[in-house]
C-alpha cells in the first residue's frame, strides 16, 4: 500500500506541476531590444512568391456592395503573387526614419476574374516603386485583352498597404509599415520601456505551435494605462514576432481588440534569423479573414540592385506619365 500511495502522491505532484504556469526569465527587456535590432539590421532584402487567400471569398454581391462594381469576384479567393522583393536601408539607424529611399519594393500580382454569369478572364498587376517613381504595368481584362503603363511619383505612402499584405506585413518589419506607429519595433519597445509604457509578460503563452512571450504596448489614458498593442516572441526562434494584436482604447475604460495578425509558420533564413511563411490576419469585425502562404523559400540578403525595382514597358504599349503630362506608345524597348 505504501507504495501505491507514494505513486499516487508523485503522479499527483506531477500534474500539479504540469498545470502550473510556465515562468520565462530567461530574457530582459534590453535583451530582448537588442535582439529586435539585431534581426532588423540583419534583413538587407526578401524576395519571395506567396499565395493571398480571402477566407471565405467574396461573392459578387459583396464586391458589388463595397465598389459598384458589377459582380465580379476574384476565383476561389486566390490572387497569385508571383513575385515579392524589397531592399531596407539604414535599418539600425535612428534617423532619418522615413527616408523616401528607404524602401524599394517590387510586386508582380496575378489572378482570375469571374462574372454573374461564368465568365473569367485572367489579369496581371506588376508594380515597381524606387524609392522615388511607382510604375504600374497592367495587363489582362475582358472581353479583350491590353497592357498599360502607368509612371507617377511614387511614396512609401502608396506602397504600405501592399507590403502589409506580403510576408514582409507579417514580419518583424510590420510595426515600420504599419502607418500608426510607423517606425521600427526595436525603436518602438525603446521609446515605450524608457517612458515606463511597456509591459513584459512573465509566463510563456502557447500561440498555435509557438511558445510565446508577451510584450504589452500601454497609452496612458486619464489616469489609467491602457494596453493598445501586444506583440508575441517565440522563445524558440530568437524572440522572432509571431503575433500582433491590435486594441482600441474605448471611452469606458479599457481597450477592446481589433485586430489580430498571427504567423502559423516560420522558415529560417539564416543563422538566428526567421521569416513568416504563412499566416493570418483578421478584423473583429469582418468575417473575412486574409491569409497567405509562401511558395517555395524565402530568400534574403541577395544583393538586390536597382535593376530590380524599375519596370522596364514592353514595346507596343501605351503609357500614361503622370510626371510629364504626356501619354506615349512604346516604340522601343529604352523608353
Amino acid at each position: 500500500m505504501a507504495n501505491k500511495n507514494s505513486f499516487r502522491l508523485s503522479g499527483f505532484f506531477i500534474v500539479l506541476f504540469i498545470l502550473q504556469p510556465v515562468y520565462c526569465w530567461a530574457i530582459t527587456t534590453d535583451e530582448l531590444i537588442s535582439k529586435c535590432q539585431w534581426i532588423e539590421s540583419s534583413i538587407r532584402d526578401v524576395s519571395a512568391e506567396y499565395e493571398w487567400y480571402i477566407i471565405p471569398p467574396y461573392t459578387p454581391q459583396e464586391i458589388k456592395n463595397e465598389t459598384g462594381l458589377d459582380t465580379l469576384a476574384s476565383k476561389d479567393g486566390v490572387l497569385k503573387n508571383k513575385i515579392f522583393a524589397a531592399r531596407f536601408f539604414d535599418a539600425n539607424i535612428i534617423a532619418p526614419l522615413h527616408s523616401p529611399y528607404r524602401w524599394q519594393v517590387m510586386k508582380e500580382s496575378s489572378f482570375t476574374l469571374i462574372a454573374e454569369k461564368g465568365q473569367s478572364w485572367d489579369a496581371s498587376t506588376k508594380e515597381s516603386y524606387d524609392g522615388k517613381i511607382h510604375k504600374e504595368l497592367n495587363e489582362g481584362g475582358w472581353p479583350s485583352s491590353s497592357k498599360s503603363g502607368l509612371v507617377k511619383t511614387g511614396s512609401w505612402e502608396d506602397f504600405k498597404v501592399k507590403t502589409k499584405e506580403s510576408p514582409i506585413g507579417f514580419s518583424i518589419f510590420r510595426f515600420e509599415i504599419d502607418g500608426v506607429d510607423d517606425t521600427l519595433l526595436s525603436m518602438r519597445l525603446r521609446e515605450r520601456a524608457d517612458k515606463n509604457l511597456l509591459r513584459m509578460g512573465s509566463e510563456v503563452q502557447k500561440v498555435g505551435d509557438f511558445n510565446t512571450i508577451c510584450v504589452e504596448l500601454l497609452l496612458p489614458l486619464n489616469s489609467d494605462k491602457v494596453t493598445i498593442r501586444r506583440i508575441y516572441f517565440s522563445t524558440e526562434h530568437n524572440y522572432t514576432p509571431v503575433k500582433f494584436e491590435y486594441l482600441n482604447p474605448v471611452r469606458e475604460g479599457g481597450s477592446k481588440l481589433a485586430q489580430v495578425v498571427e504567423v502559423q509558420t516560420l522558415q529560417s533564413v539564416g543563422d538566428g534569423l526567421w521569416l513568416p511563411t504563412s499566416g493570418t490576419s483578421k478584423w473583429t469585425d469582418d468575417e473575412h479573414e486574409r491569409a497567405f502562404q509562401v511558395k517555395g523559400k524565402i530568400l534574403i540578403n541577395q544583393g538586390l540592385t536597382d535593376k530590380i525595382f524599375d519596370i522596364k514597358f514592353p514595346v507596343g504599349i501605351r503609357v500614361s506619365d503622370q510626371i510629364t503630362g504626356r501619354e506615349y506608345k512604346v516604340e522601343d524597348g529604352n523608353d
